[in-house]
């Protein structure tokens, strides 16, 4: 079997089965796409980590025709497959193991998304990974996460990005930089 018809195939069974096997995957993707501030003249840049068949990008991309993307996948069936959908011309798909982060030199982005990828790293690069993705945002930039695979690493993340103070009315000094600047 070549690897273009596995990508292929790959890529079209992954999206009959993914809004039947995600519970809410639909639900989900809607709720996320109407908290974007974007209106449809807007020009802005979005990241997609995780990307696969790139269901949610493609809704952003086919909405705001003046947005572009890039997009990181491990698999490379997959990111072939992405690249094939209707406005996905002029975009970059790539392929690209997270564990080894995010390049320093690929700019800044006014949206990062993750659909169900973050789970996949060890502690440590998801660590990394949310330092680059903030270092990555643009001022008032957005990242979406939306991982039904949390682990008690994540919740502690997800945890420094609120506010929250210790008994002495100082933030929590466990927290990165990032999350620090955001709760103060």
């Amino acid at each position: 079997m070549s690897p273009s018809f596995y990508g292929r195939y790959h890529g079209e069974q992954f999206d009959k089965a993914q809004p039947i096997r995600g519970e809410h995957y639909d639900f989900y993707h809607e709720l996320a796409f109407d908290f974007l501030l974007f209106t449809p003249d807007d020009q802005f840049r979005v990241l997609d980590l995780g990307c696969g068949t790139a269901n949610f990008l493609i809704h952003i991309l086919q909405t705001f025709w003046e947005s572009t993307a890039l997009t990181y996948d491990f698999s490379s069936e997959m990111v072939e497959y992405a690249a094939r959908k209707p406005r996905a011309w002029k975009d970059e798909f790539k392929q690209r193991n997270l564990h080894d982060g995010i390049p320093d030199e690929i700019g800044s982005f006014d949206l990062v998304t993750s659909f169900s990828a973050i789970h996949h790293l060890k502690d440590k690069a998801k660590r990394r990974m949310y330092d680059q993705i903030h270092a990555h945002l643009n001022p008032n930039g957005w990242f979406f996460l939306l991982d039904a695979m949390v682990t008690r690493f994540d919740n502690e993340m997800f945890s420094w990005g609120r506010p929250k103070t210790q008994a002495d009315g100082k933030s929590d000094a466990r927290a990165p930089n990032w999350a620090r600047r955001i709760s103060s």
